[in-house]
């Protein structure tokens, strides 16, 4: 009886410590693999010791790292520097002929060149004043030499002597076809041609005046410009013609005929012969018939 009760007793603790040791090893391997399984284990320690052992499943979600924002660096603001101005060779002639046109009354189309090449300038400021302190010479020609000085800001610049070439265009009378001495000038004769007159030597016969108050005086060939010394005025009065001459001292008034000696054009003192005593004497033209005598 003793010996049954034993066994029973020895039977029970046998159960009791199969069903300990799979608790047992759970620890155990929690004690490996970290306390993160331990509750999972607990939790199937009394299964099977396959399902103990299979993998555990973990639900992992991607964890979104953001980049740190980093400030951009401060970005002085650009130091803008003034480009300077410059006196150029074109706006230097540009005030420098505005002048020489006042100067000299110029009537025409003035061009103008620098005589040598001009190195620009730097201004002090945006604005620049040329001005002529001296023009060198009494007259305008196809070579000007001026004395200049510039002012910008406020503040002179400088002082040079600038060497110009210069052209002066105008409209001018040019034969038509050949001109003898004598004739009569009327405008069909004569056409309009532009030409530099500072390279001329004469004088011209500008378009702006009246060719049919003037005979050639010289022959002129076919295209080319009337000079003053190719025509002469066209005279009132006529050499050898006869002409009323008049004197007037006080209320008197004396009338005589009288014969020209020369050519006279309006106003113009010629020398006349009295028909009846042949004295010769001066008196002024004053229109196609008549000459006044002067006491």
């Amino acid at each position: 009886m003793r010996e049954i009760t034993q066994r029973k007793a020895d039977g029970q603790k046998a159960k009791s410590g199969s069903k300990e040791a799979p608790r047992l090893l759970a620890f155990r391997i929690a004690a490996l693999f970290g306390a993160m399984m331990l509750p999972v284990l607990s939790s199937r320690a009394s299964g099977p010791l396959d399902r103990i052992l299979a993998p555990v499943e973990v639900d992992v979600k991607p964890v979104k790292v953001e980049a740190p924002v980093v400030a951009a660096p401060a970005v002085a603001a650009p130091v803008v520097q003034r480009v300077p101005s410059m006196l150029t060779g074109d706006s230097l002639l540009e005030q420098l002929k505005k002048q020489l046109i006042e100067h000299y009354s110029v009537d025409g189309e003035l061009k103008l060149e620098l005589s040598r090449p001009w190195t620009p300038v730097p201004l002090p400021a945006d604005d620049v004043t040329v001005t002529i302190v001296d023009f060198c010479t009494d007259r305008l020609s196809n070579s000007v030499l001026v004395r200049c000085e510039a002012l910008s800001g406020g503040q002179k610049v400088g002082q040079w002597q600038v060497g110009l070439s210069a052209q002066l265009w105008k409209e001018v009378w040019a034969a038509s076809a050949r001109l003898d001495r004598g004739q009569s000038l009327d405008r069909s004769m004569l056409s309009p041609l532009k030409v530099d007159i500072l390279r001329e030597r004469d004088t011209l016969l500008t378009t702006d005046v009246d060719p049919s108050g003037f005979d050639v005086e010289q022959s002129v060939a076919a295209g080319r410009p009337l000079g003053k010394h190719d025509v002469t005025e066209r005279p009132l009065i006529r050499k050898n013609q006869i002409v009323e001459a008049v004197a007037h001292r006080g209320a008197l008034a004396i009338s005589m005929k009288a014969q020209a000696l020369e050519n006279g054009v309006a106003s113009a003192l010629i020398k006349m012969r009295n028909l009846e005593s042949q004295k010769i004497f001066s008196a002024q033209v004053l229109d196609e018939n008549r000459v006044e005598v002067q006491f």
